[in-house]
């Protein structure tokens, strides 16, 4: 190791600023590779947090598309401004409780971190940025017996809140639900708990798939009423440690990672479209030597944190045929093997420009990108003048075509293809985009000769349609 920790009794934490200075200052190349289409674009050491990174997420400034990573260290949580790829630069740093485990995402202009070593949530406001942020409170619900002082991990979705693993809440420390109405305010709506430990969920839209680590494998709740979740099915295997989860973007499948137990670990795909049957369609191996740790889901891409093997990056666009298309290994055989638990801890993937961050337990932040794909804008081109949906190309094709679409400002996207009777056959984008040239492939192997619709429509943060455009596809076999 390249730098130090000291723990006392009164858990104060103390990082040597000049060995950290000296492991920052080597090159990426000394700790990172490169396979397939990813590109190494910067590599960072917080001099406050040190080069120990768990958690990972990212925010972006919709009103200067500056980037951010957001850095979960032992000792609290660094924000780095990642814009500029020649001037990765700390613009703050939140201290909290020393803890191996931190975990955070964003809701508007605010960050929620959660670790176990105390203290609630801590809400950061991004909003002063890129001068500052104002950390309003670390905030903790409690009742008569129960308490969210520390929780494993979270997920904000859509204005809700979602702790898991809240380690001091009885009951088998389920899932804690909050509603974001009020940013600065968490609103406690309910526990879902099935008598068992919940170690982390992924929501879409009025269904949540809750991790449940310890052999039960993923449970599907209905969480509509968020005052009332309801367990509708499990989704149960043989040595399951079901450590996270991930739908794709039409929500017809659900990608799970196992970090414990027998099963062999590996990422799993598991088909969604006929409840209660969930058969199991397909398993990616990236590394049979280390363990997968989490997934993320951005349009027909899984994005996974891959402990010693790094990042690795898979096209879903059929998914019961995964195929790796890129990777980034933080962790080569320069370092020590012998632990288990150790390397890339986290992966954000969500940027407008393309940007894909990697926090690593040894070697600190890298930020990588897929060369080549057409999802940031280049310098040449400028930002868009109005929205576009463009017409497909090729036309007809057999079996992918690519769909490009521009954005002149920010703004949350769909994009879905329709058969000719109007009926929903897949969503290729379900998110916020900044400023910017984009283009998304429709993979259409499985579905039979015909005319298609490709639809897309672009709200604005409060919800106001700001662009709605079709167009017609020719699919022939």
């Amino acid at each position: 190791m390249c730098y130090l920790v000291i723990m006392t009794n009164s858990s104060r934490f103390l990082v040597l600023r000049l060995l950290v200075a000296s492991l920052a200052a080597l090159p990426a190349l000394l700790f990172g590779q490169a396979t397939g289409a990813a590109r190494l674009l910067g590599h960072f050491i917080s001099l406050t947090g040190g080069a120990y990174v768990s958690g990972c997420w990212g925010w972006t400034d919709t009103l200067t598309g500056k980037e951010y990573a957001l850095l979960g260290n032992m000792n609290g949580t660094a924000v780095v401004e990642i814009t500029d790829n020649n001037a990765i630069t700390e613009r703050a740093f939140v201290p909290g409780p020393i803890s191996k485990w931190r975990e955070l995402q964003t809701w508007s202009h605010y960050a929620y971190v959660v670790s176990e070593g105390g203290g609630g949530t801590q809400i950061i406001d991004l909003s002063y940025l890129p001068d500052s942020v104002h950390l309003v409170k670390g905030f903790i619900y409690t009742d008569s017996t129960n308490s969210t002082v520390r929780s494993h991990t979270i997920q904000v979705r859509d204005g809700y809140m979602y702790l898991n693993g809240s380690v001091t809440w009885g009951g088998g420390n389920g899932v804690v639900i909050f509603s974001l109405a009020d940013p600065e305010n968490p609103l406690f709506l309910s526990r879902y708990s099935a008598g068992h430990y919940i170690h982390d969920c992924f929501v879409r839209h009025d269904t949540m798939y809750a991790a449940a680590i310890y052999g039960v494998g993923v449970e599907i709740v209905d969480v509509t009423d968020k005052s009332f979740p309801q367990l509708l099915y499990t989704i149960s295997y043989p040595g399951s440690g079901t450590h996270n989860c991930a739908t794709t973007a039409d929500g017809a499948f659900l990608l799970t990672t196992d970090e414990i137990n027998a099963t062999p670990k590996t990422l799993k795909i598991w088909d969604l479209r006929n409840p209660p049957s969930f058969p199991k369609v397909a398993e990616y191996t990236g590394d049979p030597t280390t363990i997968v740790h989490n997934v993320f889901v951005k349009d027909t891409l899984a994005i996974m944190s891959y402990y010693k093997a790094g990042a690795k990056i898979v096209d879903i666009a059929d998914p019961e045929n995964p195929v790796e298309i890129a990777g980034y290994d933080t962790f080569p055989d320069s370092l020590d093997q012998t632990g288990t638990y150790t390397g890339a801890w986290s992966v954000y993937p969500f940027f407008p420009s393309g940007k894909i961050i990697i926090g690593d337990m040894v070697s600190g932040l890298y930020v990588i990108d897929l060369a080549g794909a057409a999802t940031s804008v280049p310098p040449e081109q400028g930002v868009p003048a109005r929205f576009t949906l463009e017409q497909n190309y090729p036309n007809p094709f057999n079996p992918a075509t690519e769909i490009h679409f521009d954005l002149p400002g920010p703004g949350f996207v769909t994009l879905r293809i329709y058969d000719l009777l109007g009926r929903h056959v897949n969503t290729l984008v379900e998110e916020a985009r900044g400023p910017g040239h984009y283009s998304s492939t429709w993979n259409a192997a499985k579905s039979p000769s015909g005319v298609y619709y490709a639809r897309m429509t672009a709200t604005s943060p409060s919800g106001e349609l700001l662009f709605q455009s079709t167009k017609k596809l020719l699919l022939t076999k």
